[in-house]
């Protein structure tokens, strides 16, 4: 779940885990779905995405630090335990509860994709519902408010690569491959 900070505007969108590549596919697929680039991105204290917590000077994954110079974004980390730091994500994380997993909780679907397709209908509903007691969405408040400021997305997505290191064998070969 990722959520812009004022207009409260979410994206929400299902992994097969939580590793890496699947937590930079689904950034990627965040910031085409808000159409721009945020000038910071506040993330949880996953181990994937922070390999070193601190108050001040967190340290982020390579990978990570390679997707935010691509994306040309500010990287900052939640302080451990301080919940109050991500109010707004766990709040929507509640929420989206309540208005994506609810509805499909007794829909079978066979893959990923299906789910994903299920899920943005219901996060497009969910977020042109008009507050309680105002006459606004989520969804016109980013428009109007937050979408103007966000910088605009790169030609390409990011693709993480691998780097290798290689030893030529006495038969002069290499292997290559993904261990």
């Amino acid at each position: 779940v990722c959520v812009m900070p004022y207009s409260n505007y979410s994206f929400a969108m299902a992994l097969s885990d939580a590793t890496i590549p699947q937590v930079i596919k689904g950034l990627n697929q965040c910031l085409q779905y808000f159409g721009g680039v945020p000038l910071v991105l506040k993330t949880d204290n996953m181990k994937q995405v922070v390999t070193k917590s601190c108050r001040y000077e967190p340290l982020f994954s390579e990978v990570l630090q390679q997707w935010a110079l691509h994306n040309n974004i500010t990287l900052l980390a939640t302080r451990v335990a301080k919940p109050k730091d991500k109010a707004s994500v766990e709040n929507e994380v509640k929420i989206a509860y309540q208005r994506i997993y609810a509805p499909l909780r007794d829909k079978v679907m066979y893959h990923i994709d299906e789910l994903n397709a299920a899920i943005l209908e219901r996060l497009k509903l969910h977020n042109e519902k008009l507050f309680q007691l105002k006459d606004h969405s989520r969804d016109q408040l980013f428009k109007q408010e937050e979408q103007p400021l966000l910088q605009p997305l790169s030609s390409s997505p990011f693709v993480i690569k691998h780097q290798v290191s290689a030893k030529v064998q006495k038969n002069y070969h290499i292997t290559l491959g993904e261990n």
